[in-house]
Formats: C-alpha cells, structure tokens, sequence
C-alpha cells in the first residue's frame, strides 16, 4: 500500500449524525455496523468536498434505515461520477472488509471501495486507499492504491458523464413530461387518486390545493377571462432525512404570453400524511448563471409556498432550487422555441 494516507477529524457533527440513524434499529450488532458505516461515509463526504466534488450523501442508499436494515452498506452519491463505498477498518486490522451485496449484486454503480480506518476513541478516521473493483469479501490493505488516486479515477467518471436533464417546458403544451413529472389534469382522471406517484396516497391538503386550482382554472375558462390558463405539471421530490425520505410535491404553471415569452408559477406543497411544509425548507429561483432571483422561505404550519409569477423568453433557461437543512435538490428548466395552437 501506498504511504500517503488522509486524516479526517470525526466532529460531534459526524456522531450525532451516526446517532441518529442507530436509532432506528434495535439489534445491537446492526445499530453498531451503522453507526460505523456512517462515520465511514462521513469521513470519505468531508474528504472529497475538500477535493472539490459535489455529493449528495442524503439521496444515498446509506441514510435509508430499510437498505441500512437489509443490507450492510456504506455508500456515498458523488455528482456526475457514480457512487463510492466507504468501508470501516477497525483499528489494528489489516484487512478490508466488504459485503457481497455491495459489490456481486449492484458493483456496477460502484466507482470506488475506499477503506476508512478508526482510532481507538472514534475521534478520527485515516482514509487509507481505494481500489477500483472487489472480487472477494476479505482484502489485505496493502493491495490498495493511495487515497490521492482517488480525485483522478472519479475525474474519469465526470468526464464521461451525461448533463444534468433539463425539463422543456415548452412540449407541455402537447402533454409531454419528462421522467418524474406528470399533468395535474392526468392526476383528476386516474380512478383511485391514491395511486399517484407510484402508489403514494395524496393527502387530503395536496388533493385540496390541487382542486382548487384546477376548479379556479376552469372557473377562468368558463368567464372566457382574458388571463391564459397555465398548464400544470407536477413532481414529487425526495428532501430526504430531514423528513425521513417523505416528499414534497413541486408544481409549475407555465402560459403563453405575447412577445414569445412564457409566464411561470412555481410552488411547494405538502404531501403524504403532512398537512404542512417542513419549517425552514426554502423554494430559490437560479438563473442560468445560478444567481438567486427570489426565494420563498416556510414557516410555521405553512401549507404552501410560492415564487412570484415571473416570465421568462422562449429559448431561455432557469431552476428552481429546494433545500432544507443540508439537503439540496434542484430542476432545471428550458422553454424551447415552439409554435402553439390557440387554446380553446
């Protein structure tokens, strides 16, 4: 093995973290594995944002107590490069240690094993190495490349890696929805409501939004108001640990307006059994530069929150950020040129 090693302090942050996912489970020696798991992708996490990656630990199958109840798992999500497992090496052992299911089962998603050995007290952990592939559970740590080989064996990921999709909103007009979104008007002529989004019961303040703007929709129609009536889509989005993986449902307006522009509403809102936001879960409007244009910001009890209505010209781009705690999801829209029909 090669000499050069990396220490990474382990923070009351890091063991109330690990704290916090034992929680979950009553047997000793699976509460155990977790909360070392934790530490491990804790101390791999703090290592590669240092190295200048983005990760996103919560949308990691590590923070979800059923995979950490089925599975011995350790895995952290580092953006436009794949998954890395971080294994914990108790102190004084020489070998690494690591599951068949992380590597004989779904080893393709795996870009890296990286060995995360702890001191004595759990006050620091020295990422030892990596290796690129395991074929068998036991590996001796000398057999592992150093740590600093790392940045570069996930650069060749990055390199290869697709963009970031980004949403059209233009072919919504022709009922067209990306992967994850759906039409309001599709969620009204489903028979069972509670089907929606894969099996996810509406509760009944989503439903009650919902009709209300489709009621008022119709009400506009039916006056023949001269304001367009927006077409809607809708997505579920996973905040994630903060919530114990429950979701958010985001809703976008969008309507034709003069001078080949686009009028936009964005909006949160509560789903599953929750009739409120969480506190403090912000909704951000980024430009293409990803400066902040506006943010709506959740208080106590809100149902609901919203941008202001903005426009936006055909052929341009922008995202809506949502974020609570250290969780960060972000959509990414465009309008493409299009030609419309008139509506009747």
């Amino acid at each position: 093995m090669n000499n050069i090693s990396c220490n990474v302090s382990l923070s009351l942050e890091a063991h109330a973290r690990a704290k916090r996912f034992q929680r979950y489970h009553t047997n000793p020696q699976k509460a155990k594995q977790v909360y070392l798991n934790t530490l491990a992708v804790y101390a791999v996490d703090n290592y590669l944002q240092c190295q200048g990656f983005e990760t996103d630990w919560v949308a990691s199958d590590s923070t979800n107590p059923v995979f950490q109840a089925l599975m011995d798992i350790a895995d952290l999500k580092v953006k436009d490069c794949g998954k890395i497992e971080c294994r914990p090496v108790l102190p004084n052992s020489d070998k690494l240690y690591v599951p068949p299911e992380v590597w004989a089962e779904i080893g393709d998603e795996r870009r890296g094993y990286v060995a995360v050995q702890f001191t004595e007290s759990l006050r620091e952990a020295t990422l030892l190495g990596f290796v690129d592939k395991v074929e068998a559970e036991e590996l001796s740590l000398s057999e592992l490349q150093s740590i600093e080989q790392l940045s570069k064996s996930l650069n060749q990921y990055r390199e290869l890696a697709p963009e970031s999709t980004t949403v059209n909103l233009g072919k919504w007009f022709q009922e067209v929805f990306a992967k994850g979104w759906q039409s309001v008007n599709s969620l009204f002529e489903q028979e069972r409501q509670e089907l929606a989004f894969r099996d996810r019961r509406l509760n009944s303040a989503l439903r009650g939004n919902l009709q209300l703007l489709r009621e008022n929709a119709v009400l506009k129609k039916d006056l023949k108001s001269s304001e367009p009536i927006p077409v809607r889509g809708i997505k579920l989005l996973d905040v994630g640990m903060e919530l114990e993986h429950e979701s958010v449902a985001m809703l976008v307006g969008i309507a034709q307006e003069k001078e080949e522009k686009m009028g936009v509403r964005v909006r949160l809102l509560p789903t599953e059994e929750r009739s409120y936001l969480p506190q403090d879960i912000k909704l951000s409007l980024l430009s293409s530069s990803n400066d902040i244009l506006q943010e709506s910001q959740a208080r106590d009890r809100d149902n609901m929150i919203q941008l202001k209505r903005f426009t936006c010209p055909m052929g341009e781009s922008f995202s809506v950020r949502v974020s609570l705690g250290e969780c960060t999801l972000t959509e990414n829209f465009a309008i493409d040129p299009i030609s419309f029909e008139k509506n009747e």
